[in-house]
């Protein structure tokens, strides 16, 4: 399942690709253009993301993607932080369909 997601305050532009079997994540990339919060939250997602149940990504939250990259987040950039999450849970949606 793919998803796709432009971030209009700076110009990131994100896509994920998951494959599920048996309500888990097998295998996660990105592709993307952006900014280095962007590109590394990303790339941390998809380490988080691994092996979890869908129900689980489901759940997960922006902060808990901020919190996780370690370094304060300006209001201007939490939007950079979470993209990839959102794009990911957007993906997620189109299997539940």
């Amino acid at each position: 399942m793919k998803a796709k997601e432009v971030n209009g305050s700076c110009g990131d532009v994100m896509e994920m690709g998951l494959r599920i079997k048996a309500g888990k994540v097998e295998e996660v990339r990105f592709e993307g253009e952006g900014c280095a919060i962007s590109m590394a939250a990303s790339s941390m997602l998809t380490e988080m993301i691994k092996g979890k149940k869908v129900r689980e990504v489901e759940k997960m939250t922006g902060e808990e993607m901020i919190k996780r990259l370690g370094i304060k987040i300006s209001l201007g950039r939490k939007k950079c932080a979470t993209l990839g999450l959102e794009v990911c849970q957007k993906a997620v949606k189109k299997l539940r369909k």
